[in-house]
């Protein structure tokens, strides 16, 4: 939605909020027509219960809008909100791969790197809103206005850079872990770690 109205704001936040209902029940509908053995659809829908529900993405929500009031936001809780909101975002597709692909034995590297991916992701969009501007973002860059805590608030920005680096350097050595050829996820994590918005 980069450089568009959210969804609450183009319509109105009860819209917003039922469209999030919609779209997450539409999800366990869209994986019980997989066209994979009855006990991976099993699996299929648990994970995505598991990563969107109360222990993942809606776990991070909360926890999010826990950290806007916190008088004392610490790097811990700001990681821990990354991981949950985003982490397990990135990660929920990336175990199911495993599973489609008949390759239980990624799964656990796969959940770690989707997790991994979704931190590092949202440090460098602390960096990015730091040294970037509205038009090259696409987006209202108001956490410093808003004072809401960042990566760079709570460390600097050098600091920031060093932990994004130290993400990247765990995503790769992830990446060389998994059994075939991840050709075009490396691809896609490349472009991910070169991005400007």
């Amino acid at each position: 939605r980069r450089g568009k109205p959210t969804c609450h704001k183009q319509f109105s936040e009860a819209s917003a909020i039922l469209a999030g209902d919609g779209l997450l029940t539409k999800a366990f509908y869209t994986a019980s027509l997989s066209k994979v053995d009855p006990s991976i659809q099993v699996e299929l829908i648990q994970a995505l219960s598991q990563y969107a529900g109360c222990d993942g993405m809606i776990y991070g929500q909360c926890l999010d809008i826990q950290e806007e009031s916190d008088p004392d936001p610490t790097l811990e809780k700001l990681i821990e909100v990354d991981l949950y909101k985003t982490g397990k975002l990135i990660a929920l597709p990336l175990a199911a791969a495993a599973l489609i692909a008949h390759h239980p034995e990624d799964r656990k590297i796969m959940n770690e790197l989707g997790e991994a991916i979704g931190i590092q992701f949202q440090i460098q969009d602390d960096i990015l809103d730091a040294t970037s501007n509205e038009e090259s973002m696409g987006k209202s860059l108001s956490d410093a206005e808003n004072e809401k805590a960042t990566v760079v608030s709570l460390l600097t920005l050098e600091k920031a850079k060093e932990l994004e680096a130290a993400y990247t350097k765990s995503i790769h050595e992830l990446l060389s872990k998994l059994h075939g050829d991840f050709g075009a996820l490396k691809k896609l994590i490349a472009a991910l770690e070169t991005r400007t918005h």
